[in-house]
């Protein structure tokens, strides 16, 4: 009996280092803010944009192929949503993270059309300026800085002026506006390219040459082609979005507009005021979708 209880006393003090050693590990392992039970939170799933801002539209150019590591999950991912007719988002990164970060985009979107329509806005109300996307993609990314969004994004659009606007944004909420905007795994090849292309510099600015769309259009697939070439997370096909101005609505279209709504409800509280608003001249706006083949190996 002695011997016994000598040999599991033994056997007891061999054992307890090596149970210590793992807590100690697995309670590093747990408080790493990417990693629980072995499996990461956050994925990047590849992806390049880019998006550049003229002084009447804005341009936005996406790969579609979704990688993990070497292998392809989809060749035909669409990394561009529309906010509505003059503002567009892209996004590269954690494919879930940008699911669930569309998903409230599109929510608050849907909100806003419900709160101009309860306020009398027979229209379903204006559609946001790229400004008031901008101020809430901020503050949905930055109510997120405790378990942020694996998500690098892109806006550009026209502002109430007609004009083209960029901004570029870190997980974080952080934005610039910016001539030229590059994001995603593509960025270290594109961003140079296009700054050579597209830009040039007056003094310390940098600011865009003197193209139209089309000459802009070129110059992104000159960009994506040669960074394809260069990089297997690129490739597939490249999706361009471009958002043109168009000219303000004229007197008789506007007219034409006031009388289709007041045959389709008489009755409403803010029926002068929502006209008046109508009256009022605003530039609208056009949108063009592309896509060109890259390399598919």
């Amino acid at each position: 009996r002695t011997m016994r209880s000598t040999a599991l006393v033994v056997l007891l003090f061999a054992l307890v280092p090596p149970i210590a050693s793992a807590n100690v590990e697995l309670r590093s392992w747990s408080a790493s803010p990417v990693q629980a039970a072995g499996r990461p939170y956050y994925e990047d799933n590849g992806g390049s944009l880019c998006a550049v801002s003229g002084p009447d539209f804005c341009v936005l150019a996406a790969d579609t192929r979704v990688c993990h590591g070497y292998s392809i999950l989809s060749r035909n991912h669409s990394r561009i949503l529309f906010l509505g007719p003059s503002t567009a988002i892209g996004s590269c990164g954690c494919q879930s993270d940008t699911a669930q970060l569309w998903r409230f985009l599109q929510q608050q979107l849907q909100r806003f059309r419900w709160e101009g329509r309860r306020h009398g806005d027979l229209d379903w109300g204006p559609a946001p300026d790229v400004h008031s996307m901008v101020a809430l993609l901020a503050q949905a990314l930055y109510r997120r800085r405790g378990a942020p969004f694996y998500v690098q994004n892109v806006i550009a659009g026209l502002n109430r002026a007609g004009q083209g606007r960029t901004y570029c944004f870190d997980p974080l909420g952080s934005y610039e506006a910016v001539p030229v905007a590059c994001v995603g795994a593509g960025r270290p090849l594109l961003q140079p390219i296009l700054d050579r292309l597209v830009c040039t510099t007056e003094g310390k600015k940098l600011v865009l040459r003197d193209l139209s769309a089309d000459g802009v259009i070129d110059k992104v697939k000159q960009a994506f082609q040669a960074a394809a070439e260069r990089d297997i997370s690129i490739g597939d096909e490249l999706e361009i979005a471009v958002i043109m101005k168009q000219p303000a609505m004229t007197d008789a279209d506007q007219d034409e507009q006031d009388l289709a709504a007041d045959a389709a409800d008489a009755v409403g509280r803010h029926r002068q005021a929502v006209l008046a608003a109508r009256r009022a001249p605003r530039a609208g706006a056009r949108i063009e979708r592309h896509r060109f083949r890259l390399r598919a190996d």
